[in-house]
C-alpha cells in the first residue's frame, strides 16, 4: 500500500471509532438528561476545541463573498434538521440498530446525486452500495427480527426507526 491509502485507511478505520464512540457517549447522554437538551450541550460545548483547531491552523479569517454566508446559515440549518430526529431516535431505539441505519447517509448521498445531479456510478459503485444496505442489516439486525418487522402491519414497528429514516 501506497502512503496516501495507508493514510485514508487508517483516517477511515479513525473515523468510524470516533464516531462509533461519539454515538455510545451520546445515547448515555440522552437516556440521562433527554435528546434535545443533549443535543443543545454537545453542540455547544463541541465548538470550543474546533474554534481552537480553526484559530491554530489558519493565519487569517476567510473571506465570504456572494451568496457564501447563505450558504453556510443553510447547511447549519439542514445540520440540525438532521441532528435532531437522530438525537431522538438515539433516545428511543436500540442504538446497535438506529446508528448504524445513520451511517449509511452516503450511500444514501450517493443515490441522490444520481438522482438529482444525474451524476454516475460505476457497476462497482453501484455494488458497494447494495454492499453497505445489505452488510448494515446483518450487523445491525437479526435477519429474523428483520423479517418480523417488515411483514409486520404494526404501525410501531422499530422505536426510533421513523426518526432515523428522516435524519438519513
Amino acid at each position: 500500500m501506497t502512503d496516501s491509502i495507508t493514510i485514508a485507511v487508517l483516517a477511515g478505520l479513525g473515523g468510524m471509532v470516533g464516531w462509533g464512540t461519539a454515538d455510545f457517549l451520546a445515547k448515555k447522554t440522552i437516556d440521562k438528561i433527554g435528546d434535545i437538551t443533549s443535543l443543545f450541550w454537545g453542540q455547544l460545548l463541541g465548538v470550543f476545541p474546533l474554534l481552537a483547531l480553526f484559530f491554530a491552523t489558519h493565519k487569517h479569517m476567510p473571506v465570504l463573498t456572494g451568496n457564501e454566508p447563505v450558504y453556510l446559515i443553510l447547511l447549519g440549518i439542514f445540520s440540525a434538521l438532521t441532528y435532531i430526529p437522530t438525537y431522538i431516535a438515539f433516545g428511543k431505539g436500540k442504538l446497535s440498530l438506529i446508528s448504524p441505519i445513520f451511517a449509511s447517509y452516503a450511500a444514501v448521498v450517493a443515490l441522490l446525486s444520481v438522482a438529482i445531479l444525474h451524476e454516475t456510478l460505476s457497476s462497482q459503485q453501484q455494488y458497494a452500495i447494495i454492499v453497505v444496505f445489505v452488510g448494515i442489516l446483518l450487523v445491525s439486525t437479526n435477519p429474523l427480527d428483520l423479517l418480523k418487522i417488515i411483514k409486520s402491519r404494526s404501525k410501531h414497528k422499530t422505536d426510533g426507526f421513523p426518526e432515523i429514516l428522516v435524519a438519513v
